[in-house]
């Protein structure tokens, strides 16, 4: 998994997939970067699916650490704007 995370920070971010931001989301790799990214993908489609099931990248970015949140608040109201409509 670690390697994978590896390979994909070689990847340039306008060429990252909804699996990529999920896979390196679940790792907490470069957070403030990815989040965006992937709030980006939620506002088009919530429910947005890498490799896995509808909502895993949902799923990914939920589970992040409240650390994280707490200092990106306004990435926290995004997120809950989006679930809330």
């Amino acid at each position: 998994m670690v390697k994978r995370c590896l390979e994909l920070c070689k990847v340039p971010l306008d060429k990252f997939a909804v699996e990529y931001l999920r896979l390196m989301i679940g790792q907490g790799f470069s957070l403030r970067y990815l989040i965006p990214l992937a709030l980006e993908h939620l506002k088009t489609d919530i429910f947005v699916e890498g490799d896995l099931f509808p909502g895993d990248l949902l799923k990914n970015v939920l589970a992040v650490d409240t650390d994280f949140w707490t200092d990106h608040k306004q990435l926290w109201q995004v997120i809950n704007e989006l679930i809330k409509n």
